[in-house]
Formats: structure tokens, C-alpha cells, sequence
């Protein structure tokens, strides 16, 4: 099954992979923000979302309004069982328009699953 999903992702997404994440970007403008932590001993607690997206989404993380994202802002706050922490920042500049709040649930099953944000009207 993994051969067969990265096989879709090669075919109708462009990835580019940072630091901590991994940008798929479909010809139409979509882009997903996928975790990519290489510490594969530590899992993950809880991801914690900026105020401004918090403020702005209902329960299933589809966000009333866009929010504008730049280049180089934080997203999220990834803390781990040993307490350690990192801050995944955007590698794109977009309108956010969903956020993942069951990360933490689909990152232990399966990481390519592992998608932090939804945007459109992607510009890198």
C-alpha cells in the first residue's frame, strides 16, 4: 500500500523536502505541509497550533476565513514524549485554508499521512 501512495504523491504532487517538513504542491495550486522529523525514537505528544490559526478554525480544522501565510512563520509547536520541542515554520507562502488537529493520532500510524496544513494560491 505504501509503494502505491508514494507512487500517487510522485505522480500528482511536487515534493519538496526542508528541515522538518515536506512540501507537496499539485499543479493546481494545492499544497500540503507534511511533518518530516527524522527522529524516529521520539514520538510525538502533542502539536500545538499558532493563535492565529487557532482562533480562526472550527473543530475539524477548516478555517473560516484564510489566513495568510509567508515564508518563514511559525504553524505549529511539535512537542515530544521526552518534552522536547520544535516549531515547524511555513516554507511557502499561501492561504491556509485547513489544519490537521489529529496529526498526533495519523503521525503514529502512518507518517506520510502526517500532513500539518492545507494551502491554496501557493507561491515558493
Amino acid at each position: 500500500m505504501t509503494q502505491h501512495v508514494d507512487f500517487l504523491v510522485e505522480k500528482y504532487y511536487k515534493s519538496r523536502y526542508f528541515e522538518n517538513t515536506i512540501i507537496l504542491t499539485h499543479l493546481n495550486g494545492i499544497s500540503i505541509i507534511c511533518l518530516n522529523i527524522k527522529d524516529s525514537n521520539n514520538t510525538l505528544k502533542c502539536v500545538e497550533f499558532v493563535n492565529t490559526i487557532l482562533s480562526n478554525s472550527n473543530k475539524n480544522g477548516i478555517l473560516k476565513e484564510k489566513v495568510k501565510i509567508q515564508i518563514g512563520e511559525p504553524i505549529c509547536k511539535v512537542i515530544f514524549s521526552d518534552n522536547s520541542e520544535e516549531i515547524i515554520y511555513s516554507n511557502i507562502s499561501g492561504e491556509l485554508v485547513e489544519v490537521n488537529f489529529n496529526v498526533t493520532n495519523s503521525y503514529e500510524r502512518c507518517r506520510s499521512s502526517s500532513w500539518v496544513g492545507i494551502l491554496s494560491n501557493t507561491k515558493h
